[in-house]
């Protein structure tokens, strides 16, 4: 476990671009007590060695319900960390597919950390910047020494970055006439229904993404574990929660970026980290935050043509303005979903980073 854990900062630390995560966050992800994955799926964990030094790693884990793919032929692999040596990379991928394999796999999907709702993809563009919260970081020879194992793009991921500022006026035109003509409020996640509003995400999560590719529903203990993490760090005013007749039917979720609070602790909180994390979340607090869910519930999909996703927009930009943000990231979209990648251009945000999913079919 040790070697595990420190094996990111061996790759990775005199990048200043890395943030090392939480250790104690990353021990319970693989602790099969703890982590829901594991009440749906299966896992199994490799390092590789060269004489005593430890050299790389890899996850493989059967795959859950992904939309567009046939999940029972597939398998997933994820927590891939490697010195730039192909053989040494080639031996873990070789693990990873044998594990797989065995279990009826046809074909293998990664990188992503049990499933597409956690970290996932190799950082192919946008090297120059850190990482924001729950998305990864890479050298750029992790995509080379994939490709040269056989594996191929299957879907690129994209990550916007978006300046807190004037938006064009069309589209605060836009979202003025949505808010007056519709019947519909916009109003943060209240603290006081924490529980409820958390519900409600939940349900819109789980249908407005339901045909988006490789989406993976999250069942209420996956959602419970998830707000475990994220509720200590939540803030309520960058939750917005859009109703119609006293239901929700749409949501803008923000996070404020935890990455910015974690640099340079080395993913440990004692003995003095846990102060300095404290006063950086609370006191200080970052300025800046992921976007990380944008949905209109299915049945009001019409009002998307009405500027719903407009309102949304501007409501996150006052948002921010409000808390101190000054830029933040919109991530992750598909590279081929126009119709969002379109509407989060409008806002004036630039496409930063892209993260690529691979694929590799596996000997019959």
């Amino acid at each position: 476990m040790r070697d595990w854990l420190d094996l990111p900062e061996t790759i990775q630390g005199r990048d200043p671009h890395w943030v090392a995560p939480l250790r104690m966050e990353q021990k319970r992800l693989l602790d099969r007590r703890k982590n829901p994955f594991f009440r749906r799926g299966e896992a199994e964990f490799f390092l590789a060695r060269r004489g005593a030094r430890c050299v790389g790693r890899i996850s493989a884990h059967t795959a859950l319900p992904m939309a567009g793919l046939a999940a029972s032929a597939l398998g997933t692999f994820g927590f891939f960390e490697c010195v730039d040596d192909p053989d040494a990379a080639s031996q873990l991928l070789r693990a990873a597919e044998s594990w797989l394999s065995a279990r009826g796999a046809k074909a293998l999907l990664g990188p992503m950390n049990f499933s597409l709702n956690a970290e996932c993809g190799i950082l192919v563009d946008g090297f120059d910047s850190p990482p924001f919260l729950l998305m990864n970081h890479n050298p750029p020879y992790y995509g080379r020494l994939l490709e040269a194992d056989g594996y191929r793009k299957r879907k690129d991921l994209y990550a916007w970055r978006y300046t807190v500022g004037e938006l064009p006026a069309d589209l605060v035109r836009l979202a003025e006439r949505v808010r007056k003509r519709s019947g519909l409020t916009l109003r943060p996640l209240d603290p006081s229904r924490f529980e409820h509003d958390a519900r409600a995400v939940l349900r819109l999560f789980n249908d407005a993404w339901k045909d988006n590719w490789g989406f993976t529903p999250m069942h209420p203990d996956e959602f419970d574990e998830a707000i475990r993490e994220l509720r200590r760090i939540v803030d309520p005013e960058l939750v917005l929660i859009a109703e119609k007749e006293g239901r929700e039917v749409a949501i803008a979720v923000s996070l404020p970026n935890l990455n910015e609070a974690l640099a340079g602790l080395s993913g440990r909180l004692f003995p003095f980290g846990v102060f300095k994390l404290l006063w950086r979340l609370k006191v200080a607090r970052p300025k800046t935050a992921r976007c990380l869910m944008l949905g209109i519930d299915r049945p009001d999909r019409g009002f998307a043509t009405l500027g719903l996703s407009a309102l949304l927009y501007v409501g996150m930009n006052e948002a921010g303005r409000r808390r101190g943000v000054r830029w933040g990231e919109l991530s992750w979209t598909l590279e081929d979903n126009d119709a969002i990648n379109h509407g989060i251009a409008a806002t004036g945000a630039v496409r930063y980073k892209t993260y690529r999913i691979y694929e590799k079919d596996l000997p019959a």
